[in-house]
């Protein structure tokens, strides 16, 4: 399963719910009679009944959630899609979930695995986990030299002061 969203809040009376997503792809994610899962507490299967964006505000509704004493059950939970469902990207995007434990080289040598990757407004950074510490590393061409996904490595560009 992938992570695409939260529900932030309920929005009015009929199980309406005010969301924050996490996905690039969210015509095709939240398209009407798509399935997906609230993961929470009680992980609940839903069926989008309709989505609409709004300045500073994404609706979704579901079959499922039809007032708001229900939409109020599913408050914080996580939205998730299966990931059979992604879409095929091109050339050197990447899914951020297919960048987790990568093995991370620099030149020939092994120097770490990539523990988490964070989405900033300045773009995406990896948190490697080296020997002795983290850090954080931008996902930029300047820095990354290659991702190899099926043999599981991100090779680095060696530069002053990397390590």
């Amino acid at each position: 399963m992938i992570a695409i969203g939260k529900v932030l809040k309920p929005h009015g009376i009929n199980g309406m719910l005010k969301i924050k997503s996490d996905t690039d792809f969210k015509m095709e994610r939240f398209k009407v009679g798509s399935q997906l899962l609230l993961n929470g507490p009680k992980p609940l299967k839903v069926t989008i009944k309709s989505y609409a964006y709004q300045p500073n505000m994404e609706l979704i509704s579901f079959e499922e959630i039809n007032d708001r004493n229900e939409a109020e059950k599913v408050v914080g939970t996580v939205i998730e899609v299966d990931d059979s469902v992604q879409t095929p990207l091109k050339g050197d995007d990447f899914y951020f979930n297919d960048l987790f434990d990568l093995d991370v080289y620099v030149d020939t040598e092994k120097v770490g695995t990539v523990i988490d990757v964070m989405d900033y407004p300045q773009g995406a950074m990896l948190r490697v986990q080296l020997p002795t510490k983290a850090v954080l590393i931008p996902f930029l061409k300047v820095f990354v030299e290659s991702v190899d996904l099926k043999e599981k490595r991100l090779t680095l560009i060696n530069w002053e002061g990397l390590l």
